[in-house]
């Protein structure tokens, strides 16, 4: 039997997936991906990253994690830095990443905005 990644989920604060478009839609440049019809009336939103999505979804007892996160890669990490000239995201930096996958020598990541 194999397994693939299909997607993640992020648990967001109830009532800020009227800020998701603006950041990761904006500002990354992801392209909000349509949710299936039988998900109308739930809070959420869901992101293309090309083999896999991002999901969203409003939690009301959310917390912020202390560890989990999420890295995106990129191929252009000077546009992403001017993307984020904003006080949500701690950190962008280029990181070895032995493990990764792909044809990237460096792995560019921006990690931990909550």
């Amino acid at each position: 039997m194999a397994f693939a990644l299909d997607h993640v989920q992020i648990a967001i604060p109830p009532g800020s997936e009227t800020e998701a478009p603006g950041f990761y839609g904006t500002r990354l440049g992801l392209r909000e991906l349509d949710r299936p019809a039988i998900l109308a009336g739930r809070s959420g939103c869901w992101y293309d990253l090309g083999l896999h999505q991002l999901h969203l979804g409003a939690d009301a007892d959310f917390h912020p994690a202390r560890k989990a996160h999420v890295a995106l890669t990129t191929d252009d990490l000077a546009a992403l830095r001017i993307g984020f000239r904003m006080p949500a995201v701690r950190s962008a930096r280029t990181c070895r990443s032995p493990g990764a996958r792909g044809s990237l020598p460096r792995i560019r990541s921006v990690t931990a905005w909550n």
